[in-house]
């Protein structure tokens, strides 16, 4: 049972359960994307048979930004062996982390008329998706 085992480190770890100021973290994230996309499309014929090219490639970069309002550890308590626990001030602080990733995304598509109604197809692509 997931919230008896809640209370029972609630009790045995002292993290309360309920809206405990200090925990009530105030989050927000702003991220900035930009990218760029070219693409060359190339029709040609191998062996005899009609074929249709597309390469493309997307270049896209992020900055994040983070801010959180954070309670500010105070000390740092030793309970038992290798059991600590951080013992929080009154005091709270915003704190800001930044971060920048970019991805270069390929992509190419090929088709091929081995008939006049039989087409062979083949792509490869390399995408992100976000939560």
């Amino acid at each position: 049972n997931a919230g008896q085992l809640a209370q029972w480190a609630s009790r045995e770890y002292g993290v309360g359960l309920g809206v405990d100021p200090q925990r009530a973290a105030d989050n927000f994230v702003e991220e900035k994307t930009k990218a760029a996309y070219f693409q060359v499309e190339l029709d040609g014929e191998l062996g005899g048979m009609r074929t249709n090219t597309r390469l493309g490639v997307r270049y896209e970069t992020t900055d994040v930004v983070s801010t959180s309002v954070i309670a500010v550890p105070e000390s740092i308590e030793w309970q038992a062996n290798n059991d600590f626990r951080i013992v929080l001030s009154d005091e709270q602080q915003p704190f800001t982390e930044k971060a920048r990733y970019s991805y270069i995304l390929p992509n190419l598509d090929f088709s091929i008329d081995l008939t006049e109604e039989l087409k062979g197809r083949v792509s490869f692509g390399k995408s992100i998706a976000r939560a």
